[in-house]
C-alpha cells in the first residue's frame, strides 16, 4: 500500500451515477481488515455522522463508524478553540452535520452575544437567519464559514451558495469573516491531529484538483488523485495542481 493511513476525500466514496463502486469497496475491505487508522474528509454539513454511516451502508459500504467521518467545521471548531481558549461561547446556522459538531465541542453554545457563530449551507435558513448574522457579525461576533459553495444546482435550477452569501455579508457589515475552508493546510493539519499520525505516514485521497490536491500540496504532504472521479474540465489542471500520484480507482492505492 501507499500508506499507513489515510485522509480520503468524501468525494472519492461515490461514482457519477452516486453509487459505490466494487473497487471502492475492496479499498475500504482492505484498509478496515489490516486496521489502517483513516478519516472520509466532509466539506458537506448537511447530515448529522451517524447519518453518513447508514448512508453509506445502505449503498454496500459497512464497516463505517461516526469515528471514521472529520468535516471541515471539526478542522475549523478545534483550531480555534486551541487559538483562543478563553473565547468559549459560540452559535451556527447550518445543516444538521454542524450542528452536531457545534453541540458536541467544548463550546458553550448561546445566540446572545456569541464569540463565535458557524456557518454552513442551510437550505432552510431564512431572511431572518441571515439578519441575525450580520446582526451578530455587527456587534463584535466573528463570522466562521466553514463552507464556500458560491451556487449549487439542483435538476435546472440555480440556488444561491452560501459562500455568496457569506460574501455579501462580509460586504454590508463591513468586517473580515474567518474562512476555514479548503485548500486551507490546516485542515489536514486538524485531521492528522485528530488521526494522531504524522503527515510522512499518511497520504491525501482526493478527488478535486485546484482544492484538495492544492491543499495537500500546501501542507507539503504526498497525495493521490483518483482519475475516475475526476470531471472533462479539470483534466487540464493536472499541470497546475500536481499530485504525487494519479490512480483509476481507489483499489489502485492496494498495489
Amino acid at each position: 500500500m501507499l500508506a499507513n493511513s489515510w485522509i480520503i476525500s468524501e468525494k472519492c466514496l461515490l461514482n457519477y451515477e452516486q453509487n459505490v463502486t466494487q473497487e471502492t469497496l475492496v479499498f475500504f475491505s482492505a484498509i478496515i481488515q489490516h486496521k489502517m487508522p483513516f478519516v472520509i474528509l466532509q466539506e458537506d454539513h448537511s447530515l448529522r455522522k451517524d447519518e453518513l454511516v447508514t448512508y453509506y451502508s445502505r449503498k454496500g459500504l459497512t464497516g463505517l463508524t461516526t469515528r471514521h467521518f472529520f468535516s471541515v467545521a471539526d478542522a475549523a471548531v478545534n483550531r480555534l478553540a486551541a487559538l483562543y481558549p478563553t473565547k468559549k461561547r459560540a452559535a451556527y446556522i447550518g445543516g444538521r452535520g454542524l450542528e452536531e459538531i457545534i453541540q458536541n465541542s467544548s463550546y458553550s453554545v448561546t445566540w446572545e452575544r456569541p464569540d463565535w457563530a458557524f456557518v454552513s449551507q442551510d437550505k432552510n435558513a431564512t431572511y431572518d437567519d441571515y439578519s441575525y448574522l450580520l446582526n451578530l457579525a455587527k456587534h463584535g461576533t466573528k463570522i466562521v464559514a466553514v463552507e464556500d459553495v458560491k451556487i449549487t444546482k439542483v435538476g435546472d435550477t440555480y440556488h444561491l451558495g452560501i459562500g455568496s452569501i457569506i460574501d455579501m455579508l462580509e460586504q454590508v457589515s463591513n468586517t473580515e469573516v474567518i474562512w476555514i475552508t479548503l485548500p486551507q493546510p490546516l485542515i489536514i493539519g486538524e485531521a492528522l491531529t485528530y488521526l494522531r499520525q504524522p503527515k510522512e505516514n499518511a497520504i491525501f485521497v482526493a478527488a478535486n484538483l485546484s482544492k484538495e490536491i492544492e491543499c495537500a500540496n500546501r501542507a507539503q504532504m504526498n497525495s493521490v488523485f483518483v482519475g475516475d472521479t475526476v470531471l472533462q474540465e479539470d483534466i487540464g489542471q493536472l499541470k497546475t495542481y500536481t499530485p504525487t500520484y494519479l490512480v483509476e480507482n481507489l483499489s489502485g492505492l492496494l498495489r
